[in-house]
């Protein structure tokens, strides 16, 4: 995954549902080709589902679908 475009996906996240905090998008540790979007807020907890790649997770944040 080229750096530019996962910097483009990480940009366009929307903030936190819950908290209204920054996004961020990551790679699942120990499990390749996974990713996630969690609000960056210790304190909040807000986060997707694990989805099969960075497009994917940050759709679903995006649109709010699979919180948990």
């Amino acid at each position: 995954m080229k750096a530019n475009h996962l910097n483009a996906l990480q940009r366009d996240l929307k903030p936190c549902p819950f908290c209204g905090g920054p996004a961020k998008l990551s790679p699942m540790p120990n499990a390749e080709h996974w990713w996630k979007v969690q609000c960056e807020d210790y304190h909040c907890g807000g986060r997707n589902w694990s989805m099969q790649s960075p497009e994917l997770a940050a759709q679903a944040w995006n649109r709010r679908d699979g919180q948990a």
